[in-house]
């Protein structure tokens, strides 16, 4: 049984919570009803603040399911956070202030006695921040460079992380791209900084700098195509002498495809003997995908 927990951070909740069908993310007549309402609150929120001569940010804070595991649920709140938030918009609200959270299903509402309340904890709700109230110093960011031969996921495995989006059509990277996008680990928010890079076939032609300050970084794979793993091999050496010892994490790409994958067990046995965190994910599904950026995150604090 599931037991309710308080948010650390210290803020008000304002309006009503939004509840939602296990597994979905869409709302219902009802409470598409009651999102008005709120997207009306929230409307007057900044001129309310601005007369009380502070300023103030809203997160929107998604739930869970109470079934199922974490590498479901953590998606899915996300995802039930920004359709609300996308909803908003469309009401005309603005979004500057506004910031999505995924809690999955690891701080429920409620303790769950009853299916009433298992209900209650598959939501989205709102909570109003002063600005500064929950700071105890800056927001610990982190640089992380996506590396990788060519085509292997990289750009798509930031894009599903950061806008939970996927494109079919392929596109070469060219130059670095820097997306951003903050995380909670614990009690701790982490602002990651991605970069993604080149691949592999450039990348002796990157300057040192790209991956100097890196607080860790992805190799990314295809399981398709098992040269892709020989070349994060040595793509990990080269990483070591320029950003030092820094955490790592290895991801599998292209889950969706496992019927074709050319990585075996003998290839994820070698990578277990190495002793290197590996993830399987898929960019298109986001299956692994929001798992494996935490899991770096939180090696990264440590």
């Amino acid at each position: 049984m599931r037991t309710g927990a308080s948010s650390r951070r210290s803020g008000k909740d304002r309006g009503p919570a939004l509840l939602l069908s296990p597994g979905s993310a869409e709302l219902s007549a009802s409470e598409t009803a009651k999102l008005a309402a709120a997207a009306a609150d929230l409307a007057r929120l900044p001129a309310v603040s601005a007369a009380a001569g502070r300023s103030s940010r809203v997160e929107v804070i998604g739930r869970g399911d109470s079934e199922g595991t974490e590498g479901i649920n953590r998606p899915l709140s996300r995802q039930r956070a920004e359709r609300v938030l996308a909803a908003l918009r469309a009401q005309g609200v603005g979004s500057a202030n506004i910031a999505t959270v995924g809690v999955g299903s690891e701080k429920p509402l409620r303790e769950e006695r009853t299916e009433e309340d298992k209900q209650y904890n598959r939501s989205v709700s709102f909570r109003v921040v002063p600005d500064g109230s929950d700071r105890r110093g800056p927001m610990i960011q982190k640089k992380v460079c996506m590396l990788g031969a060519s085509a292997v996921g990289k750009t798509s495995l930031v894009a599903r992380f950061v806008k939970s989006v996927f494109d079919e059509k392929y596109h070469t990277s060219i130059g670095v791209k820097v997306d951003k996008k903050t995380v909670t680990v614990g009690q701790e928010e982490v602002g990651l900084l991605l970069w993604d890079l080149y691949g592999e076939d450039e990348f002796q032609k990157l300057q040192d700098s790209y991956l100097r300050g890196s607080g860790g970084y992805v190799l990314a794979v295809d399981g398709t195509r098992r040269e892709t793993l020989d070349r994060a091999v040595v793509l990990q050496s080269r990483a070591e002498a320029i950003a030092g010892k820094v955490p790592f994490v290895l991801v599998i790409n292209k889950s969706d495809l496992a019927d074709k994958w050319e990585v075996d067990d003998a290839a994820l046995a070698d990578l277990a003997k190495r002793r290197w965190p590996y993830f399987k994910t898929s960019a298109k599904s986001g299956a692994g995908v929001e798992e494996m950026f935490l899991g770096l995150a939180g090696a990264m604090l440590k």
